[in-house]
């Protein structure tokens, strides 16, 4: 080993790693410590600049911002656009009730009814198949489609007959009876 001044101290070059750090550490140690850094100032323009977030951040809250209003917008749009799409599904439940109205007025005796939707959308069922079959329908079955339809259920059975006849647009007279001229006016 050779002789340094007590000062710094010497070591053999031909040292280990554990050596290393200990001559690291010896040789700082007569060095002055740093003193701690100041807390940064509290305010004023320097600490503003400090606390701003840089230009992209900005661009990117303002894209963001954008984005929500536009969605903002679609939605209110999709709603608009759903409230337009439920009134065309009502007028088209309303041409579907008269084209079936329409088409069993001009059925004759023997032709095949046009089933009528309900309020609830479909042909209930045991709608008759003919306007003969409808004019021959018995008193519960009359009754069960008076009350799909949701029509009274009071009065006799040709009574109620006529009035499902009249519901559902066949209202020309039973195929039984035949057609006269006060009967068709």
């Amino acid at each position: 080993m050779v002789r340094c001044p007590a000062a710094v101290g010497c070591y053999d070059l031909q040292a280990g790693p554990a050596d290393g750090e200990r001559m690291a550490r010896d040789y700082f140690r007569h060095l002055p410590t740093p003193a701690p850094a100041a807390p940064a100032p509290v305010g004023g323009p320097a600490a503003a600049a400090m606390d701003a977030p840089p230009p992209w951040a900005l661009e990117m809250q303002q894209q963001m911002g954008q984005l929500m209003q536009q969605t903002g917008q679609m939605q209110q749009q999709m709603g608009q656009m759903q409230q337009q799409m439920g009134q065309i599904a009502s007028n088209l439940e309303h041409v579907a009730i008269m084209a079936a109205r329409t088409a069993n007025a001009t059925a004759l005796a023997g032709a095949p009814l046009m089933g009528l939707p309900t309020a609830a959308g479909p042909v209930p069922p045991g709608f008759p198949a003919t306007a003969g079959a409808l004019h021959r329908l018995k008193g519960a079955s009359v009754d069960q489609l008076l009350q799909a339809y949701g029509l009274p259920i009071t009065g006799t059975v040709p009574v109620r007959r006529t009035r499902l006849a009249q519901h559902v647009g066949a209202c020309g007279p039973a195929p039984s009876e035949p057609v006269t001229p006060e009967r068709s006016a």
